[in-house]
Parts: structure tokens; sequence; C-alpha cells
């Protein structure tokens, strides 16, 4: 039986950077397609782990960083930043309800990276849309209960 989800307030200050982050990682890929850094499958994900360093947040925050690369074996930043998001969506009820935040365009969106097709190719104008609205939408209520 699943635990009981808790309000976003209680989110820690690196998970709501975390999340936030994760939530800038599916814009980019809306805007750039998997074209850049972030989502070379060659990097092994150090590039990431530079980046989280460099904008502290802490790379334990919902999950053990090494463990989950060791374990899953990402193949880059995208994987990462969706592991964020399903725990984050796991444990709090974003605006006071448990409402399911993953739109059905957002699994498009997973389909497309693990066909290695570009966001675009893949979803609709509508979804790309719905998709960065709701991002946007996400990372403006996190930050608003700093």
């Amino acid at each position: 039986m699943e635990g009981e989800k808790v309000d976003t307030k209680l989110m820690t200050r690196g998970e709501r950077e975390a999340f936030v982050y994760s939530l800038d990682v599916i814009r980019v890929a809306l805007q750039n397609g998997w074209r850049i850094k972030i989502f070379q499958r060659d990097n092994n994900l150090a590039y990431l782990r530079s980046i989280l360093l460099d904008i502290d947040i802490p790379l334990d925050e919902f999950f053990n960083f090494n463990q989950f690369v060791e374990e899953k074996k990402p193949k880059s930043a995208y994987e990462w930043a969706r592991e964020v998001q399903r725990k984050a969506f796991d444990t709090y009820m974003i605006n006071g309800q448990e409402n399911d935040w993953f739109p059905e365009a957002l699994m498009e969106l997973d389909k497309a990276y693990n066909e290695d097709v570009e966001p675009w190719e893949r979803l609709t104008k509508e979804q790309l849309v719905d998709v960065n609205t709701r991002c946007k939408w996400l990372t403006d209520y996190v930050y608003s209960l700093e």
C-alpha cells in the first residue's frame, strides 16, 4: 500500500531545486530536442553531476544519485529528470491535490526519448504546449512555496 502524499510545502530546499531543474530539463528537450550536451548518451551523466553541484543541488535529493546511476544506468539527464519527477509526484500533493500531473503528452515525450525521435516529431503542437505550460506552472508554484 502506498504511503499518503504530503503537502508540497514540506519539500526541502534541495528537493525544490532538484524538482525545478528536472522541469527545466524537460523544457529544454521540448525546445532543442536531444542534441544538446545534457542529452548526450555518451557522457555518462558526468556533465549533469557537475551542473547539479555547480547550482548547489545536493546529489541525493529524492534518491541516491550514484546508486541511481549504478542501478538504472541512465543515458542522459532526461532519465534523471523523469526519476526526480516520479519521486516528487509519488511523495507530494501538488497545490493540495493528488491530481495526475503526468499528462499523456509527457508519456509520449518518454517514448520519443526512448526511440531517439525529436519531441516535435512525436508530440502534437498542443501536447508540446501542454507539457511546457505544466512545467512552467509547476516551477512557478514550487518557487511560490519559499
